[in-house]
């Protein structure tokens, strides 16, 4: 991506579900705008929905694909009709609308 600091930065948040002494907010949004792309950052420390069907990692959502990352490994899935970017260990299975083209077990 190769740039600077954003332009703007907006961010909204607070402790909704946990009530301890901790200062980090349980649900926090940031909107972070450059020149040529706005990225997102959110953190959840409390949802009933899972991260992608995992209980805790990070997830990269481009316009190409999403890749889910945590402890037990990774995860790069992309539409259907996207091919998979190289190198793709194993062949890509297509499950409806999503091909899962790489997964890597820790485990």
């Amino acid at each position: 991506m190769k740039v600077e600091a954003p332009l703007a930065v907006s961010a909204s948040g607070g402790k909704f579900a946990l009530r301890d002494n901790r200062q980090t907010p349980d649900l926090l949004q940031v909107t972070f705008e450059y020149p040529e792309f706005v990225c997102v950052y959110e953190n959840r420390l409390i949802n009933r929905d899972a991260l992608n069907g995992r209980t805790a990692g990070i997830c990269f959502y481009g316009v190409n694909g999403t890749l889910t990352v945590n402890p037990s490994g990774y995860e790069l899935v992309t539409k259907a009709d996207k091919p998979c970017p190289a190198p793709v260990p194993k062949k890509c299975p297509v499950t409806s609308m999503y091909r899962t083209c790489a997964t890597l077990s820790t485990a």
